[in-house]
């Protein structure tokens, strides 16, 4: 009894683990893009460049993102997913702490009050820009594309 309990268990872990650590795809860079599609990179790729020119942007990161629906039907919403996406990746730092109350239950019913402390972050840059970086697309089984980008920002003194 207690032998098959051990084998189940380190079975399910076994699997678990096989399944939490495969290898992500590399990218491949697609030969023949069709045309509207490039096309629509290089606009893009123009539209959010002009950040580049303004030296109070610094880069801090780079990402490949994929082309989501929103890239067909409404640029205007794609980038605005690219600048959520900066934002997103924008680094944190640790600015302080805070003491919070935390509601926890209590087993016969009801909540009990309980001090915390949190820490704060701030943003490293402000006014984040996510800026596409070539007009190459990439892909890594032949049904999703996707973009390189970089993040741009203000730095937050």
């Amino acid at each position: 009894m207690r032998i098959s309990k051990i084998f189940k268990m380190s079975f399910i872990g076994l699997m678990t683990f096989s399944a939490t650590s495969c290898k992500k795809d590399s990218y491949k860079i697609v030969e023949q893009v069709p045309f509207n599609i490039s096309s629509k990179v290089d606009l893009l790729r123009h539209k959010t460049s002009g950040i580049i020119k303004d030296a109070s942007y610094k880069c801090y990161g780079y990402d490949t993102l994929e082309i989501s629906k929103d890239f067909y039907s409404n640029q205007k919403k794609y980038i605005e997913y690219l600048n959520k996406q900066a934002q997103k990746k924008t680094p944190k730092t640790k600015r302080g702490k805070h003491l919070e109350n935390q509601m926890i239950p209590k087993t016969g019913g009801g909540f009990e009050l309980i001090p915390v402390w949190k820490s704060d972050y701030k943003n490293d840059y402000i006014e984040q820009k996510a800026v596409i970086k070539s007009k190459n697309i990439f892909t890594t089984n032949g049904n999703d594309l996707y973009i390189p980008v970089e993040y741009y920002g203000i730095p937050n003194k």
